[in-house]
């Protein structure tokens, strides 16, 4: 911007180091053969008086004219020099100057070095703070217990911190300077945000967790921010993770449908089980008094047998039975339940196949109530299958070998994506004549092995159901559990 301006700019720091100079060409030059460069050192014992040692030591602006300066080769120049502060203006951090053939020299050129001193020094104040609110904002946005990403008034990602990145699976220098809108589950209220100025509150987001099955659920929050004019310069999005909080939730409620259910349960057993008893019984004794042989007492003892089936589910809810806990074999467990219901699904068309790994299988637990789970998930599995086809079911240690998991898969429709939560709610049920019994009779009897029962429909159709239960690890840990039984 100097070049064709007869005058030459420079800067020293606070030891009269001269640091740079910048000017006009023909002047540069001239002041080059006056032994004034880049690295000498303004002393005036050395130099005689000079503007850049004269105002270090004075403290102030100052101005050489002609033979006020000691060389003779400076006598047709004109130099002007000013000091520039520290931020709190109490040490010199250096000068700048400006230096003029006499010709071209002015008296506005002393008030022009102090204002742009001033300027210089208002930047560096500015510099100092805007470093000192990046470390603050940064400190504010690692300590907050929230993931947090900020964009500006155009929309584009500035900042985020490092739960955002973990959260989503992202790294900042891959959104950071990108449009926000490509942000993964988040983008879109973003980019509403800055543009229409709208608010979100606790959006409820189902983010899957990287290299997990499991999703994280966040609630997640967005406004707009607005500068002191209260014009739009950008949004604020945070999503503050409740996964544990929902889960919570969803267990006291389990836990509350469950006392309904077993308070209906004892309710029922008690008003229904004598009398069908006494109306199983007297019907018996009319049949063989009577000598009655018919299809329809058949029937009618098939319904009676049903009933009780309704009933002892009931029962299992609201009072569970007593449970001994030893060391069982799930291999075995598995092989002499499929013996026990393999006529009932040769009836349907359907075959079992197994296969069970060589390992060992044990469990702690009631072989009983672990036959009770099979059984109802393998009825579950034939009666999804309206046509002949096949069950497989397979037993392993997991990859820790700290688990024994069964995996039950049948050739079924599959389940609806929207009812996965409610498998288990007590009187929940797709089945015509089902009372929804049967898989809370399962969790309950899981829940008491400390296991655990996932489903998941196959990309080839039908369903698999995967349970896992803590494997037996060594003797010192059998032990009998016997609960008070309950008759």
């Amino acid at each position: 911007m100097l070049k064709g301006v007869p005058i030459v700019v420079a800067f020293s720091d606070a030891q009269g180091y001269l640091l740079e100079l910048f000017g006009d060409p023909l002047v540069h030059q001239m002041v080059a053969q006056s032994g004034i460069k880049r690295g000498i050192q303004f002393i005036e014992q050395e130099c005689g008086p000079n503007v850049v040692s004269r105002a270090l030591q004075e403290d102030r602006p100052v101005k050489l004219i002609g033979d006020d300066h000691a060389y003779e080769a400076l006598h047709g120049v004109a130099c002007y020099g000013a000091v520039i502060h520290n931020m709190d203006k109490s040490l010199p951090i250096g000068t700048l100057s400006i230096m003029a053939p006499i010709g071209e020299a002015h008296d506005y050129f002393l008030p022009l070095l102090v204002t742009a001193v001033d300027s210089i020094e208002r930047q560096l104040l500015l510099a100092h703070n805007n470093r000192t609110l990046d470390v603050l904002n940064r400190m504010i946005l690692e300590s907050t217990p929230n993931a947090v990403v900020i964009v500006n008034e155009k929309g584009i990602v500035r900042e985020c911190n490092n739960l955002f990145e973990a959260y989503l699976g992202i790294r900042s220098e891959d959104i950071i300077g990108r449009p926000a809108a490509t942000i993964p589950y988040v983008g879109e209220y973003l980019d509403r945000s800055v543009r229409g100025q709208t608010r979100y509150q606790d959006v409820e987001l189902n983010i899957p967790k990287p290299e997990e099955s499991a999703a994280r659920i966040c609630l997640f929050d967005c406004y707009p921010i607005l500068d002191t004019s209260k014009c739009p310069s950008g949004a604020l999005g945070q999503l503050k993770d409740i996964t544990e909080r929902s889960r919570t939730e969803q267990l006291l409620i389990q836990a509350e449908k469950m006392s309904v259910a077993g308070q209906l349960g004892a309710a029922f057993a008690h008003e229904v089980r004598n009398p069908l008893m006494v109306l199983k019984g007297f019907f018996q004794l009319i049949s063989e008094e009577y000598s009655v042989k018919s299809d329809y007492v058949n029937i009618m003892m098939d319904e009676f047998r049903g009933i009780e089936e309704i009933v002892q589910e009931f029962l299992s809810v609201s009072r569970p039975r007593g449970s001994t806990y030893r060391k069982c074999d799930i291999g075995c467990v598995l092989t002499s339940t499929v013996s026990l219901i393999s006529p009932m699904t040769r009836m349907k068309g359907i075959t079992i196949s197994t296969d069970i790994a060589k390992d060992d299988l044990f469990v702690l637990g009631d072989e009983h109530n672990i036959k009770q789970i099979i059984i109802n998930l393998l009825n579950n599995a034939m009666d999804a299958m309206e046509h002949p086809g096949s069950i497989y079911v397979s037993a392993k240690l997991n990859d820790t070998k700290t688990n024994v998991q069964i995996e039950i898969q049948d050739e079924g429709a599959g389940i609806d994506p929207n009812i996965f939560s409610k498998l288990g709610t007590p009187f929940y049920t797709t089945k015509e004549k089902g009372t929804g019994l049967g898989l809370t009779v399962c969790s309950i009897l899981i829940e008491q092995h400390n296991g655990t029962i996932h489903f998941r429909n196959r990309n080839e159709g039908g369903t698999s159901v995967i349970l896992e239960f803590p494997a037996f690890q060594s003797k010192a840990t059998e032990s009998n559990r016997d609960d008070d039984k309950v008759s």
